[in-house]
């Protein structure tokens, strides 16, 4: 899934990757590339998520895919990489 930051000029995708144990994801960050670790428990709407690298890079996840909403339900390993899109209200 990529998903779209609308405030950064000129916008970047943020490569977004699950991990093996159906439990996190992995974003790297555009600015540094350092891999950066989100848990379930971490995400949702209206989010600003900054980098660990302190490089400064931030980014808001605003309205959820339906898609992923089931993955944050759900546990195991299914694929959330079904329909990447971007969604705004």
């Amino acid at each position: 899934m990529t998903l779209i930051n609308p405030f950064e000029a000129p916008m970047r995708k943020i490569k977004i990757t699950p991990m093996q144990d159906g439990q996190s994801l992995v974003w790297q960050c555009p600015k540094c590339m350092v891999q950066n670790e989100l848990l379930k428990s971490q995400i949702g709407e209206n989010k600003l998520y900054p980098c660990d690298n302190d490089c400064g890079y931030e980014w808001v996840l605003g309205h959820l895919p339906d898609d992923m909403r089931d993955w944050l339900k759900t546990s195991g390993t299914r694929n959330i990489d079904q329909r990447p899109r971007i969604v705004r209200h």
